[in-house]
């Protein structure tokens, strides 16, 4: 059964209309729902469902008589039309999971039997799994290709042929490899370099067990498919010859010799191609996803990001808010275009993070995103209880990250600090073990003055440690650099003097400054300084006798008429 959003809504009681979408009253029994707690809205992928008291989605669903495929299923009422669907069975013909493919553009999901999406815990085979083992114990040669399709175009032809889920994107398990053990394996390679790479690994993955494995290409086209569609044979495919690589130690000479590029810059002291940054602060106080959207949308557009040079690109952001709260956000920052895309956590709820993270780095590879933001790092990995805290699975947990590096990527993480705080090493909330993989820590402080932000940043890039770098939010939505700490502090103090005049409103001592500025932790010497220096430039006037019953010199301000005046 398929659904359309106007018939989720006829099924629930208090509907109301709420920006973009609605709100109602949670239908779960157990909820007692006494006002709107439910938040409804189309989504990329289909209806977007979400009880803001914590009721599972699947329950919400089942309350009102549907399953949670229901609402992503849906043709003719503006969302993706299921094109196809791949069953997975295991030894014996049983049904584990199923790979959907949407149209009319390219995506793939994986459900369980009851329709339930994500298939964490299920265990993985390949595709045409009985068949494969027969073929095997026949002496038939297998086929190994990239996806779904290409495994039904080879058995169209009378062979025997298999895929991993997810294809390239999700990498081959060593559990897939037994499966081959005494056969004769042709791997056909997708003419592209993430195609030569997965048959790469699936070569070496195969050579220890499998009698024969040997790499080819499609004699036409890009992949199996389209090599037979062009009326080539099994036998028509291109051999090629897979370098195996072995480990080696290298030496000083060797080192000196290696050509090493420098990372490039995508938004310059923050992020850097191919590298991780992991983007520290206190939830819903810091401003990291204001920030990182502003980032994004001087990184899509080419601009400089607070005088900090960007590389242009699109941008992949995997948010863990609703389209109700984070939809503003995007407009508000100016992206409302087509170069940045987003995933939504609700939409993958169920789904391991390996396989978020390989859906993650086909999509952006797919759109040439060569950026993707993570907010936030612990939602999308499915940390429970103490798991953040323990290294193995913290340790886990950051693979996917180093595949999506390895493709190129450049990988920004939001996280939140320790309540604690400490040096930035320490300020990330979690397992220690993995702070050494990240190659730049950032994290995003409050100030004293309203909108200011501290930034501090560290990391391999840098051959010194940065000064803390200080910005500001704009009523335009927009970051505005106030430089380091120096020059803020310097500014800071030149206000005070300015506020100074005001609080005493006539003429002042140096004395009578400085001990007020003393009160906010400024010293003697800089004061002083700063006093000359105002009086030179002419924003503050310095004159003998200005004190009434003084002699000496005095401090006043400039007429207001003064465009430098205080």
């Amino acid at each position: 059964m398929t659904v359309a959003l106007q018939d989720v809504l006829g099924r629930l009681e208090g509907v109301v209309k709420c920006g973009e979408g609605y709100s109602a009253r949670c239908p779960v029994p157990a909820h007692d729902d006494r006002r709107q707690s439910l938040s409804l809205a189309h989504g990329e992928k289909g209806i977007v469902l979400h009880c803001h008291a914590g009721c599972p989605t699947e329950r919400v669903c089942g309350a009102i008589g549907l399953s949670l495929a229901d609402l992503f299923e849906t043709n003719g009422n503006g969302h993706r039309e299921v094109v196809a669907t791949y069953p997975y069975t295991d030894e014996n013909g049983e049904l584990l999971f199923e790979v959907v493919r949407f149209g009319p553009d390219k995506d793939f999901r994986q459900r369980r039997p009851d329709g339930t999406w994500g298939i964490k815990g299920i265990r993985r085979v390949p595709y045409r799994l009985p068949q494969v083992l027969e073929a095997v114990k026949s002496g038939r040669p297998v086929y190994v290709v990239e996806g779904e399709k290409d495994v039904e175009a080879i058995e169209g032809v009378g062979g025997v042929a298999t895929c991993n889920p997810g294809g390239v994107g999700m990498g081959w398990r060593d559990e897939y490899s037994e499966h081959f053990r005494g056969a004769d394996v042709t791997i056909v390679a997708d003419d592209d370099e993430p195609g030569r790479k997965h048959a790469a690994a699936v070569h070496a993955a195969l050579l220890p067990v499998a009698a024969s494995v040997r790499v080819v290409l499609p004699a036409q086209g890009n992949d199996t498919s389209d090599h037979l569609r062009a009326g080539k044979r099994l036998q028509d495919f291109r051999p090629i010859e897979v370098e195996e690589t072995r480990p080696r130690v290298y030496s000083g000479l060797d080192l000196a010799a290696m050509k090493v590029d420098t990372p490039r810059p995508v938004c310059d002291g923050l992020l850097y191609e191919g590298c991780s940054t992991l983007l520290i602060g206190q939830p819903k106080l810091a401003g990291k996803t204001t920030l990182s959207l502003d980032i994004a949308r001087c990184i899509i557009a080419g601009e400089p990001w607070c005088g900090r040079q960007t590389m242009r690109s699109p941008v992949l952001y995997l948010s863990e808010q609703s389209p109700h709260s984070f939809n503003p956000q995007v407009e508000r920052a100016g992206l409302h275009a087509a170069d940045f895309h987003v995933m939504y956590y609700a939409d993958f709820i169920g789904t391991d993070w390996p396989e978020i993270a390989a859906f993650a780095t086909e999509a952006a590879n797919e759109r040439g995103c060569r950026v993707v933001f993570i907010d936030n790092y612990a939602l999308w990995v499915g940390f429970t209880g103490e798991q953040e805290n323990q290294s193995g699975p913290a340790m886990e947990a950051m693979r996917p990250v180093e595949q999506m590096k390895a493709a190129g990527i450049t990988v920004a993480i939001l996280t939140h600090s320790r309540k604690e705080g400490g040096s930035i090493a320490e300020l990330a909330r979690g397992s220690g073990a993995t702070i050494g993989l990240y190659d730049v820590l950032a994290s995003l402080k409050g100030d004293s003055v309203p909108r200011r932000r501290v930034l501090d940043v560290t990391g391999r890039p840098f051959a010194e440690t940065p000064e803390p770098f200080y910005v500001t939010f704009t009523d335009e939505h927009r970051y505005t650099a106030l430089g380091d700490h120096a020059e803020v502090s310097a500014n800071d103090l030149r206000d005070l003097i300015c506020l100074s005049f005001w609080t005493e409103d006539g003429p002042m001592t140096d004395e009578q400054i400085i001990t007020f500025c003393k009160g906010a932790g400024f010293g003697h010497n800089k004061v002083s300084e700063a006093l000359r220096r105002m009086s030179e430039e002419g924003v503050i006037a310095r004159q003998r006798g200005v004190i009434p019953g003084r002699r000496g010199f005095g401090y006043c301000r400039k007429g207001r008429s003064n465009a430098t005046a205080c």
